[in-house]
């Protein structure tokens, strides 16, 4: 398949004012009307990337429309001037902007998602269940561990080096993100990691880290398995058997009827989700 030469940046006037315009991927059929609309979102230090190959199958063989973006301070978009406002809320808000962008505003999709980006996309899924068709997680965060987990002290230390990232509606308007941006950088409290918007390596690599803070949840509610029975959506979860990170929680999901399970015993978090295309998840069409 020919690689996508798409490659654009979203028009500011469709984002909020206190976020800049970002990278993404529009890759749409040729010669034919799609037969349906997939997001694609990438886990922590990931890009775009992880899902182009299995992104370009979906649309040549399938006709599929997919969307594809370069989360905050990863891949080829940028890194905010406040480091506290990187947190998965900010990413949702940057998504829902996207798909307002491109025009799916009152389409249903399909939301494939990695590591951090699937609790990017539990939070997406319950502020507009509607526009969810589908939810395919690779080693998706969103669900709480146990305190001995790795995620979880790691999150705790690097929150408390950090600071705890505001909480954020990710259905605000303009207006008030802009309130809440001003009133962090006014705020008292410092951290030991503040430092100027310089966007050199030391502040951009603190607001990656500052996206741990949240960690292993990332603050997605707990009900977000009931209501997802609620509005009966599809739910295909690829799991590893040696993750630390993001354990399987199978028990817990399948109470979510319908939920298909793609177990991998012998991986653990990293190959799974830097290995997304040798899943080949396009190949059955009930994923």
């Amino acid at each position: 398949s020919s690689a996508p030469n798409v490659c654009v940046s979203v028009m500011s006037e469709f984002f909020p004012e206190d976020l800049p315009p970002c990278f993404f991927l529009l890759l749409s059929p040729i010669g034919c009307q799609p037969r349906g609309r997939v997001v694609l979102l990438h886990g922590w230090n990931q890009s775009h990337r992880c899902w182009l190959h299995t992104a370009v199958i979906l649309r040549d063989r399938l006709s599929l429309e997919v969307l594809l973006l370069d989360f905050y301070n990863h891949g080829d978009s940028p890194t905010l001037d406040e480091r506290r406002l990187h947190c998965v809320e900010t990413l949702c808000r940057q998504l829902r902007a996207l798909i307002l962008r491109v025009g799916w505003g009152s389409s249903r999709f399909a939301l494939g998602a990695a590591s951090m980006g699937g609790s990017v996309a539990l939070h997406y899924f319950l502020q507009w269940p509607g526009s969810v068709s589908k939810l395919v997680l690779v080693g998706s965060a969103g669900l709480e561990e146990a305190a001995w987990i790795p995620s979880s002290w790691a999150g705790r230390m690097i929150e408390a080096a950090l600071g705890t990232p505001p909480e954020i509606d990710v259905t605000q308007d303009q207006g008030k993100a802009k309130s809440d941006s001003k009133q962090l950088q006014t705020a008292l409290g410092h951290s030991l990691a503040d430092v100027p918007p310089d966007k050199g390596l030391v502040s951009k690599f603190l607001a990656r880290l500052s996206y741990v803070t949240t960690t292993p949840a990332y603050r997605v509610p707990a009900e977000v398995l009931t209501k997802l029975r609620d509005w009966r959506v599809g739910v295909t979860l690829a799991t590893a058997g040696l993750d630390v990170l993001h354990r399987p929680h199978h028990a817990e999901w399948r109470t979510v009827p319908g939920t298909k399970i793609l177990h991998h015993p012998w991986l653990d978090h990293g190959r799974l989700c830097l290995g997304i295309s040798k899943m080949k998840l396009w190949e059955d069409p009930t994923t």
